[in-house]
């Protein structure tokens, strides 16, 4: 479908690449205009990725006001692993965890305030697929 504005058009559909998953794909656009001006655009390659990231396995462990997330995650192009939180004014904020694996894990340890923390933790690929969870917590300390 298209849609027309002022100089240019925009036009936008849908293909299911779900036979491509995990492969490189080669694609082109062929435009013809109400006059038959037939017109090419140049080849471009696509890596498909619609698989969404796999958590195996999720740990935390506390030690006083530090907390060490320990993770297995199954994910060939990961983008980053992160938590969001709401901060004291009620703006959502992100801390990064991980921005590759190692042997599949990713370990980081993080310090936090005293209280309740209330948390997403957020995995996402390069293609934007992206999983989530909650997880809730007390430091004491």
């Amino acid at each position: 479908s298209c849609e027309a504005d002022k100089r240019y058009s925009e036009c936008e559909g849908y293909v299911n690449l779900t036979d491509f998953d995990g492969q490189e794909i080669n694609y082109w656009f062929n435009l013809t205009d109400i006059a038959d001006n037939f017109k090419k655009s140049r080849k471009r390659e696509l890596d498909v990725d619609i698989t969404f990231p796999v958590i195996n396995s999720f740990n935390y462990t506390m030690d006083g006001r530090r907390v060490t997330f320990t993770l297995n995650i199954t994910e060939e192009n990961l983008d980053k692993v992160y938590y969001a939180y709401f901060d004291r004014r009620g703006r959502e904020r992100e801390r990064r965890l991980c921005s590759r694996l190692k042997d599949g894990m990713c370990i980081k340890r993080k310090s936090f305030s005293r209280g309740e923390h209330n948390i997403t933790i957020n995995v996402i690929d390069d293609a934007e697929n992206f999983i989530t969870f909650p997880v809730s917590f007390v430091v004491d300390y």
